[in-house]
């Protein structure tokens, strides 16, 4: 396509202040931390905000992120860029191993 055709496409990304997680992560098992995010009562990780994915499902040793792709997901392909599925499967695994530990520890 002629780039002068193209539309120019924005995208502003907000995010709470991780302070409060930082804290609950020394106070809550790595469950009720998670759990905490999936019920909004502690803030979603920067990363989730910045590619849209969530926590759908928590618990011991489970965990279940969505995304819906976007056209900011896209490759020059215009698929899905392989470092979101893998910045996804990075995210939903370690955070199955975290919902594991007792408080205080991680």
């Amino acid at each position: 396509m002629d780039r002068e055709q193209t539309t120019a496409r924005r995208r502003l990304v907000e995010w709470e202040d991780q302070a409060a997680s930082a804290r609950s992560l020394r106070e809550l098992s790595g469950l009720d931390f998670l759990t905490g995010i999936l019920e909004g009562r502690l803030p979603a990780p920067p990363v989730a905000r910045l590619l849209g994915f969530a926590f759908t499902e928590v618990e011991a040793g489970r965990v279940v992120m969505a995304l819906d792709p976007a056209e900011f997901h896209y490759n020059p392909l215009s698929t899905v860029h392989g470092g979101v599925a893998a910045t996804l499967l990075d995210s939903v695994m370690a955070s199955a191993v975290h919902s594991t530990p007792p408080a205080g520890r991680g």
